[in-house]
């Protein structure tokens, strides 16, 4: 009784079938290799430290704190009970792991801008039985002012009786504003002074 044909009869299939098991040796000893230096450096003691820590320049409502060893559980936390870390001046929101390397802040309401804040990383709120924190553990971080950087206008007749102008025109912003906010605190004057808009 014939069968049809079997996926190993081709040596493609075979060369193919084998270069995949190659692969996926190399990823697991690659695998291997990084947690098992990961392990070595919390057993000798060399602990965990933060690689970098920024605050997100649209909107400035988001500090990242990034650490060199994965410390974090796999998928993205609830709101953490215990600050890991003292922002001064104080900055209400809350603390979430994103992934095993980072720690993320979302304030409510934004940092305040044109301030310089300090961060105190607390290890003991986060860090489990074991793991240690090296280096350095106070940060800061620093909020730019705000305003605006450039304005271009353009004019154009409108047709019809009189002389009005269609105005058109960008307005750019140091930090993110929404249209709304915008054009409640736009407003317009004439030569005379007038509001026009």
């Amino acid at each position: 009784m014939d069968r049809g044909p079997t996926p190993f009869k081709d040596k493609k299939n075979v060369i193919i079938a084998l270069l995949l098991m190659l692969c996926i040796i190399q990823a697991a000893g690659l695998l291997k290799a990084k947690y098992d230096s990961v392990s070595a450096r919390m057993e000798s003691g060399e602990g965990v430290k933060i690689t970098d820590v920024s605050l997100d320049s649209q909107g400035y409502s988001q500090l990242l704190l990034s650490f060199d060893m994965p410390i974090g559980p796999e998928a993205p936390s609830y709101a953490l009970k215990k600050a890991p870390a003292v922002i001064t001046p104080e900055v209400k929101g809350e603390w979430r792991w994103i992934n095993p390397y980072a720690l993320r802040f979302t304030a409510d309401p934004a940092f305040k801008g044109d301030t310089r804040f300090t961060i105190e990383v607390k290890p003991e709120n986060f860090l489990l039985k074991g793991q240690v924190l090296s280096g350095e553990t106070k940060f800061s971080v620093q909020t730019g002012s705000f305003g605006v950087k450039e304005i271009s206008m353009r004019t154009e007749p409108v047709a019809g009786q009189g002389r009005k102008v269609r105005i058109e025109g960008d307005i750019n912003f140091s930090n993110y504003v929404t249209p709304e906010n915008t054009l409640k605190n736009l407003s317009l004057t004439g030569p005379e002074g007038k509001e026009i808009l």
